[in-house]
């Protein structure tokens, strides 16, 4: 028979605040964040007198492809999402929070704001029941950093963006497209924002936006016009992304792990394991797979930060051989190994893609 397994927080929930071992939480009367206080470093998260988590619709007119292009005037006209029908407290294993109902118009949003036992970042479940149309719904964070340049992931590496304005340059790149995180880091402490499926941020004047929504009507007049289900987290931390480790986090967020009850099983597993694995954080293992033609395992890689770096690969499974090879996994170079170990120089954000024979 299957045990269940039963897990427990020590996670302090009041009607209005949440507080574990890394961060208090407080809300306003609004539901939004009046308080974000990061007790490991002794620091508000949040600007003086500015709340977090405010939810504001923009009207959403582009000059032109409706569904994909956001016109530099769509701040002029909005609204705070501010609504609020209720709060409840929730709890779920070893992670605590609040679950905040608002009403927009004809739509419903409900967040759950978690704290975990163990983990040092604050998630932001939504599930959203949107029918409206040529509006954008942003989420805001005013934190309390100084920086004039913000980090955001693209494939397979990052770039940075101004957070002024300064030039009409700057200006023009109002919204930036990035993966699974941004960043704004100041020497020694930086927040970044992660993300499972919501890309168009903006980072300006310390003030970290998410966009969450856009419902244009062309050419799908009824397309945005359903329930949204996603999740955002804010990961407030020392030292810049690569210090804190904002790369990991991210992954941890799109690709969390999973337990699952299997039947006893005859043999004895070791107490780790690893089908792949690199000795160095900004060596991400992208992608593991069959190869395309023969008999061969692919693992595609790169390098994170922008550093050349000597990595050594180490794979579960025995193998003959291993090649570098292009990306169609034609064989360029072979590599020397040692047992289930191969070593590798990487060029800053270089793709690197290798076959096992």
């Amino acid at each position: 028979m299957l045990k269940e397994v039963k897990s427990s927080n020590s996670i302090k929930l009041t009607a209005k605040s949440i507080e574990n071992k890394f961060f208090k939480l407080t809300l306003d009367k609004t539901g939004a964040l009046s308080r974000i206080y990061d007790k490991k470093n002794k620091r508000e998260v949040l600007k003086k007198n500015h709340c977090g988590n405010v939810l504001t619709a923009y009207e959403d007119f582009p000059r032109a492809y409706d569904n994909w292009e956001i016109s530099n005037y769509y701040t002029d006209k909005s609204w705070e999402i501010d609504n609020l029908q209720s709060v409840e407290q929730v709890v779920d294993g070893v992670r605590a929070g609040l679950k905040i109902k608002r009403k927009f118009l004809k739509s419903t949003i409900e967040q759950t704001v978690w704290l975990y036992d163990d983990i040092a970042r604050i998630d932001f479940d939504n599930d959203i029941d949107w029918k409206e149309s040529h509006l954008i719904v942003k989420t805001a964070f005013p934190v309390d950093i100084n920086a004039d340049k913000a980090t955001y992931e693209i494939q397979y590496g990052c770039v940075e963006r101004p957070t002024h304005k300064n030039t009409s340059w700057d200006a023009a790149r109002f919204e930036v497209c990035a993966h699974k995180y941004a960043d704004i880091s100041e020497y020694g402490y930086g927040v970044s924002i992660l993300n499972d499926c919501k890309y168009g941020h903006d980072i300006h004047d310390g003030v970290i936006r998410l966009t969450l929504l856009k419902c244009g009507t062309f050419p799908n007049p009824e397309a945005d016009k359903c329930r949204h289900t996603f999740t955002y987290s804010l990961f407030p931390h020392t030292g810049d992304f690569r210090a804190a480790g904002t790369v990991k986090k991210a992954y941890e967020l799109n690709a969390p792990m999973t337990a699952v009850n299997v039947k006893a099983n005859n043999g004895i597993l070791s107490d780790s394991y690893s089908f792949i694995s690199s000795d160095c954080d900004n060596v991400i293992i992208e992608t593991v797979k069959k190869a395309e033609n023969g008999d061969g395992t692919i693992a595609r890689m790169y390098e994170s930060f922008n550093k050349r770096t000597d990595v050594a690969i180490k794979t579960g499974f025995d193998f003959k051989k291993a090649y570098i090879c292009d990306l169609l996994e034609n064989e360029e170079t072979e590599i020397k190994a040692n047992g289930r170990e191969i070593k590798l120089t990487l060029k800053p954000f270089e793709i690197t893609t290798i076959k096992f024979k």
